[in-house]
């Protein structure tokens, strides 16, 4: 199950920050900053597989 969208609220300014991935050339760069970006959201874990949404213990641990 993916996480709800609506739960979610991302500061444009900080997303304004996210490169566009242009290729090899400016990967690391925008890698970082995605990992970084998705971090401060608490959601990077979803991204990389450590933690999925149906795995959460109760709904409480879902809001977070």
């Amino acid at each position: 199950m993916a996480l709800p969208t609506s739960e979610v609220k991302f500061d444009t300014n900080l997303i304004g920050c996210i490169p566009i991935l242009t290729g090899q050339d400016n990967y690391d760069v925008w890698r970082l900053r995605i990992q970084t970006t998705l971090s401060a959201y608490s959601v990077w874990e979803f991204v990389d597989g450590t933690l999925t949404y149906a795995a959460q213990a109760d709904a409480a641990d879902r809001l977070k």
